[in-house]
Protein backbone atom coordinates (compact mmCIF):
# COMPACT_ATOMS: atom_id res chain seq x y z
CA UNK A 1 0.00 0.00 0.00
CA UNK A 2 2.58 2.09 0.59
CA UNK A 3 4.33 2.10 -2.70
CA UNK A 4 1.21 3.19 -3.94
CA UNK A 5 0.40 5.83 -1.83
CA UNK A 6 3.82 7.47 -2.09
CA UNK A 7 3.71 7.81 -5.95
CA UNK A 8 2.75 10.82 -6.14
CA UNK A 9 5.00 12.88 -3.29
CA UNK A 10 9.18 12.51 -2.58
CA UNK A 11 9.38 13.42 0.95
CA UNK A 12 11.79 15.94 2.34
CA UNK A 13 12.63 13.44 5.14
CA UNK A 14 11.71 10.17 6.33
CA UNK A 15 13.23 7.32 9.47
CA UNK A 16 12.45 4.29 10.15
CA UNK A 17 12.43 2.83 13.40
CA UNK A 18 15.23 0.12 13.48
CA UNK A 19 12.77 -2.50 14.86
CA UNK A 20 10.88 -2.17 11.78
CA UNK A 21 13.50 -1.82 9.14
CA UNK A 22 17.06 -2.70 10.56
CA UNK A 23 19.35 -1.56 7.67
CA UNK A 24 18.25 1.56 5.86
CA UNK A 25 16.65 0.99 2.48
CA UNK A 26 18.85 2.13 -0.63
CA UNK A 27 16.33 0.96 -3.29
CA UNK A 28 14.17 3.83 -5.17
CA UNK A 29 11.76 4.03 -4.64
CA UNK A 30 11.45 2.89 -1.16
CA UNK A 31 9.11 0.62 -0.60
CA UNK A 32 9.16 0.45 3.06
CA UNK A 33 6.73 2.70 4.55
CA UNK A 34 8.18 5.28 6.82
CA UNK A 35 7.62 5.26 10.22
CA UNK A 36 7.75 8.94 10.78
CA UNK A 37 7.35 11.51 7.45
CA UNK A 38 8.85 15.29 8.21
CA UNK A 39 8.05 18.18 5.18
CA UNK A 40 10.07 21.42 5.23
CA UNK A 41 6.71 23.89 4.12
CA UNK A 42 6.88 26.80 2.13
CA UNK A 43 3.91 29.64 1.92
CA UNK A 44 1.34 27.32 -0.33
CA UNK A 45 1.53 24.28 2.81
CA UNK A 46 -1.86 24.50 3.40
CA UNK A 47 -3.28 22.54 0.11
CA UNK A 48 0.21 20.52 -0.38
CA UNK A 49 0.01 19.33 3.18
CA UNK A 50 -3.70 18.52 3.43
CA UNK A 51 -2.64 16.16 0.45
CA UNK A 52 -0.06 14.64 1.91
CA UNK A 53 -1.60 13.95 5.10
CA UNK A 54 -4.44 12.40 3.65
CA UNK A 55 -1.55 10.18 1.44
CA UNK A 56 0.49 9.01 4.66
CA UNK A 57 -3.03 8.27 6.24
CA UNK A 58 -4.15 5.79 3.95
CA UNK A 59 -0.41 4.50 3.71
CA UNK A 60 -0.77 3.80 7.66
CA UNK A 61 2.17 6.31 8.48
CA UNK A 62 2.40 7.15 12.79
CA UNK A 63 4.03 10.07 12.90
CA UNK A 64 3.93 13.05 10.64
CA UNK A 65 5.39 16.67 10.70
CA UNK A 66 5.63 19.54 9.33
CA UNK A 67 7.83 22.48 9.60
CA UNK A 68 6.41 26.11 8.47
CA UNK A 69 8.98 27.78 7.67
CA UNK A 70 6.84 31.09 7.09
CA UNK A 71 4.81 30.67 10.09
CA UNK A 72 8.01 29.46 12.21
CA UNK A 73 5.69 26.50 13.68
CA UNK A 74 6.29 22.95 14.13
CA UNK A 75 3.55 20.56 13.51
CA UNK A 76 3.07 17.24 15.33
CA UNK A 77 0.66 14.54 13.92
CA UNK A 78 0.43 11.32 15.20
CA UNK A 79 -1.92 8.64 13.82
CA UNK A 80 -4.92 8.26 16.33
CA UNK A 81 -7.74 5.92 15.55
CA UNK A 82 -6.58 5.39 11.37
CA UNK A 83 -6.09 9.82 11.22
CA UNK A 84 -2.64 11.80 11.41
CA UNK A 85 -4.38 14.01 14.61
CA UNK A 86 -2.29 16.96 15.42
CA UNK A 87 -1.39 16.99 19.00
CA UNK A 88 1.51 19.81 18.65
CA UNK A 89 1.87 23.17 17.76
CA UNK A 90 5.62 24.01 18.94
CA UNK A 91 7.30 27.42 18.47
CA UNK A 92 11.00 27.95 18.75
CA UNK A 93 10.21 29.76 22.07
CA UNK A 94 9.16 26.50 23.17
CA UNK A 95 13.13 25.41 23.68
CA UNK A 96 13.86 21.87 24.09
CA UNK A 97 10.81 19.56 24.00
CA UNK A 98 10.60 15.59 23.83
CA UNK A 99 8.79 15.45 20.76
CA UNK A 100 7.29 11.62 19.63
CA UNK A 101 8.75 9.52 17.59
CA UNK A 102 12.33 10.52 18.78
CA UNK A 103 10.47 11.75 22.59
CA UNK A 104 13.54 9.62 24.16
CA UNK A 105 15.47 12.92 23.57
CA UNK A 106 14.73 16.24 24.04
CA UNK A 107 15.36 18.26 21.08
CA UNK A 108 15.34 22.26 20.58
CA UNK A 109 12.39 23.46 18.48
CA UNK A 110 14.26 26.70 17.39
CA UNK A 111 17.29 24.08 15.61
CA UNK A 112 14.13 22.94 13.71
CA UNK A 113 12.84 26.00 12.38
CA UNK A 114 16.64 27.11 11.25
CA UNK A 115 18.35 28.42 14.62
CA UNK A 116 22.23 28.76 14.16
CA UNK A 117 23.11 25.54 16.93
CA UNK A 118 25.77 28.46 18.58
CA UNK A 119 23.10 30.46 19.62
Amino acid sequence: MYENARAQHTHDIVGWRREHVPVEPLDYPVRERPDWVCEVAVSTMRKDTRDLKRTLEIAEVPFYWVVDVANEQLLVFERIDGHLVQTRNLFREDGAQRIPPFDAVEIQVGLLLGDDPED
